[in-house]
């Protein structure tokens, strides 16, 4: 009878020390000598450099980490104002900027790539009409641009598609970015010459890659 007396008190030790701590009562004003003590918890938050990260990238129509990026993916471009064998976005509706807004301990790179020259799905021969994508790093009004990365710099005649704009190396830890940069979409010179109708098509992406 004495074996089962011990089992069953060790048994409500344990269970009243499971939850010791998370809530306390009494009648002193000081909480040291209440039933349960001062109540407590403990906090805990793991940096695992394989899973910590958080990653908010896109599109938007003004400088800045917006709410929610374009409403729409088309950006249509129209002839420069001042010179007409060129093309870009220069007007109000065709404004383009980049914005990243990432929290992470994990190796990455985001970079801006194009697809193709702006392209007309026919046979026809000189069916492309090539473009430069430039960036512009500089920070507008009071909006905040705490890392405005690498100036992209794409050219589709020179098969420069590609920019890598920031980057975390391996042993960065935990860090925070955050920056937008305005883009400027042209035409390179000469390239509408001979152009046939139609629509002439192409796609940027932002894009986030494992690594530096």
């Amino acid at each position: 009878m004495r074996k089962i007396f011990i089992v069953i008190l060790a048994s409500i030790i344990a269970v009243s020390g499971a939850y010791a701590g998370t809530s306390g009562s009494g009648s002193t004003n000081d909480s040291s000598g209440w039933t349960g003590g001062s109540p407590s918890v403990n906090l805990k938050f793991a940096i695992d450099g394989d899973t910590t990260a958080l990653y908010n990238i896109g599109f938007s129509d003004a400088p800045g980490i917006p709410e929610g990026g374009r409403t729409s993916g088309d950006i249509t471009l129209d002839f420069n104002a001042d010179d007409p064998t060129k093309i870009d976005n220069s007007g109000e509706a065709s404004k383009l900027y980049i914005y990243w807004d990432i929290v992470s301990a994990q190796p990455f790179t985001l970079s801006l790539s194009a697809d193709q020259p702006l392209t007309n799905d026919s046979a026809r021969e000189n069916n492309t009409i090539n473009f430069t994508v430039s960036g512009d790093t500089s920070q507008e009004g009071e909006t905040a641009n705490t890392e405005a990365g690498t100036a992209v710099n794409i050219n589709t005649s020179t098969s420069a598609m590609n920019t890598p704009i920031l980057s975390q190396a391996d042993e960065s830890g935990l860090n925070t970015f955050r920056g937008y940069q305005k883009l400027t979409i042209e035409s390179v010179a000469g390239e509408l010459d001979g152009k046939a109708e139609g629509d002439y098509t192409a796609n940027l992406t932002l894009t986030v890659t494992s690594g530096s």
